[in-house]
């Protein structure tokens, strides 16, 4: 970046906007084919001036589809003319700006009912929003509008039916102004104590008695659960404590965490916490920290400890600056075609690191067995040390010692491999 960044003119109003972004994600639009700008007033003064709509695009560094979309559908020449002529495009990083995130993020669930990053949103030049999406590939595709189409729908309302665009925008307006005011659960700026009851009820309907945690897939860590149900459960008793030392385990349980480097992705596809997104972020890890330290104070539970500590290294090893402070994050994957490739591993991958005992051990702890042939897996603990030991034919002292050499040696495998990016800005907030 640092070459491009000393070609580029920053007396080009666009360029110096963009500039003034510390963002890794947003200057890495410089290389886009969309004239894209940062945050800032002088965007929308163009936008007033020039009479268009503005393409808003927030996402960060850690997520996969804003990478497979920046370079799919930004980076497609029909997509990017489109947008060049006819729309200002701003990119925001949600990490850098979590206020304009949130604010369009609320905005979104109202429109369209679905969040969540890239975020796609069309405003008009004052910033009200028209039209919101994720994820949107170039040309319709499996079902999803293509950002061609997307892109002649909003221009066409925009110019076309601007009574509606406008009715539209002073809607949302007003219900996202009406949610930051109000709020049930508010007295001037303390909680009310008397919601608490119903909010901790709410929680234990979505807890998944199962595998615990709370919904069901997409799943998603919930660190404020954990935190309000271990804290009402310190007073109240130890049922609410298990519901979290359930949901703990079973979370460190699963591929959502590295059984490799420690520390957990971003969260789960499936039910099972088994196959997770393989963003890494900071500040997921460092709550998630949070609840294992004082869910283990509560219970001294070995597993508990066990999995906090490896949120600690992996912190500390992967994220920590040694001038002080903690980078952001750490990228799903290093190739966008690939998610997930630096963390999964194939049979053969998995033979050539480990000895034929320490392979089969492996086999059946993290689960190798439950991917199809050709598949390469996500490790997860599958069963119990003990069974797994059976099936070897050991017993469970005997791996307990061979497992703690194999994960050794594959951590040391896959350090030769190329990892994912980490951004490597500090906030502070």
């Amino acid at each position: 970046m640092l070459a491009t960044h000393n070609t580029v003119d920053v007396s080009d109003p666009r360029l110096d906007c963009i500039m003034r972004s510390r963002s890794p994600f947003v200057l890495e639009a410089l290389k886009s084919p969309v004239k894209w700008w940062g945050w800032c007033r002088e965007a929308f003064e163009v936008a007033g001036r020039e009479d268009k709509p503005v393409l808003l695009d927030i996402g960060a560094s850690w997520c996969h589809w804003c990478h497979v979309m920046d370079e799919e559908t930004y980076g497609d020449a029909e997509v990017a003319k489109i947008i060049n002529e006819n729309f200002i495009p701003i990119k925001v990083d949600r990490d850098e700006r979590p206020d304009i995130d949130r604010r369009y993020q609320e905005a979104a669930l109202l429109v369209s009912g679905q969040g969540g990053w890239p975020l796609t949103v069309f405003l008009t030049p004052t910033g009200d929003v028209i039209f919101t999406g994720t994820y949107f590939p170039p040309r319709d595709k499996a079902g999803l509008p293509g950002m061609v189409r997307v892109l002649n729908a909003v221009l066409d309302a925009y110019r076309n039916k601007r009574e509606q665009v406008d009715e539209i925008a002073r809607e949302v307006r007003r219900a996202v102004s009406s949610g930051i005011q109000g709020g049930a659960i508010t007295r001037g700026n303390e909680p009310d104590p008397s919601a608490i009851g119903g909010i901790i009820a709410g929680i234990l309907d979505m807890y998944d008695k199962e595998y615990g945690g709370f919904g069901i897939a997409p799943k998603f860590p919930q660190p404020t659960f954990h935190a309000l149900l271990l804290q009402r459960g310190f007073y109240e008793g130890r049922a609410l404590i298990n519901v979290v030392t359930r949901t703990l385990v079973s979370m460190g349980s699963g591929g959502v965490y590295d059984q490799i480097g420690g520390g957990f992705h971003r969260y789960s596809v499936d039910q099972e916490w088994m196959i997770p997104h393989f963003e890494k972020l900071l500040i997921d890890n460092a709550e998630l920290l949070i609840n294992y330290a004082e869910a283990y104070a509560m219970t001294s539970n070995g597993e508990v400890k066990a999995i906090g500590t490896g949120i600690a290294q992996y912190l500390n090893s992967e994220l920590r600056n040694p001038e002080g402070g903690y980078y952001s994050s750490q990228d799903a994957d290093v190739d966008p075609g690939d998610e997930g490739g630096y963390y999964r591993w194939s049979i053969d991958e998995l033979r050539s690191a480990l000895t034929p005992e320490e392979y089969q051990l492996v086999y059946w702890y993290y689960g190798v067995f439950r991917f199809q042939h050709g598949e390469k897996a996500v490790l997860h603990i599958a069963m119990p040390l003990k069974d797994a030991a059976r099936h070897i034919g050991i017993n469970e002292e005997e791996a307990r010692a061979l497992l703690d050499n194999a994960v050794k040696k594959l951590r040391e495998a896959r350090n030769r491999r190329k990892a994912p990016k980490v951004d490597t800005t500090i906030y502070a907030g």
